[in-house]
């Protein structure tokens, strides 16, 4: 077997910087066999190179971006499934649905190796543990529960900050998180 790493460029609805992906030449334990290639195509539109993106993951002729394990695919599951970003324990609770007896750890790992291959991101709430949520979403912003301290998304943007900022300064970025009771709460 013969393993090449090669750099790929940002593509829309893809991690924004560079990913490395690993293309596997001729046997390989981990490529699919054409069944499961073409189950996995099925559905799904070629971008421009002739890759395929499915559910965040990039899928080529015997390629793919992050390797195939069941409490992989039980986590990404579990994103898929829930409209909010999660925190580590969310997502250790709701996987154990799916595989019971996943450990803590292997969660912990599996949110770091899908954020370093573009497929979540790290969403940021001030004075709050870090949590995760698909990286090929739409510009959004949050709202966090004071009571359950879980986080929503909210769609959209309230629009053109630059009139908010003093005169001479320019906006490059902005994050919006927004705090009260979430329905369930009240």
């Amino acid at each position: 077997m013969v393993l090449q790493v090669i750099s790929v460029p940002a593509m829309p609805g893809l991690h924004r910087s560079s990913i490395k992906y690993a293309r596997y030449y001729q046997s390989s334990l981990f490529a699919p066999t054409p069944l499961e290639q073409k189950s996995r195509m099925q559905n799904h539109t070629a971008n421009a190179q002739g890759f395929f993106v499915a559910g965040g993951l990039l899928f080529g002729h015997k390629m793919w971006s992050v390797r195939k394990t069941k409490q992989r695919d039980a986590i990404q599951q579990v994103f898929q499934d829930c409209d909010r970003p999660l925190s580590p324990d969310e997502v250790h609770a709701l996987a154990g649905d799916h595989i019971p007896g996943i450990g803590i750890a292997t969660v912990y790992r599996n949110l770091k190796s899908l954020v370093e291959h573009g497929i979540l991101k790290t969403v940021e709430i001030p004075g709050s543990a870090a949590r995760y949520e698909l990286a090929d979403l739409d510009h959004h912003h949050h709202f966090q529960c004071n009571d359950c301290d879980k986080v929503f998304d909210i769609p959209g943007c309230p629009g053109n900050l630059q009139q908010m900022t003093p005169p001479g300064f320019e906006v490059t970025a902005h994050n919006i998180t927004l705090y009260g009771k979430c329905p369930d709460c009240d």
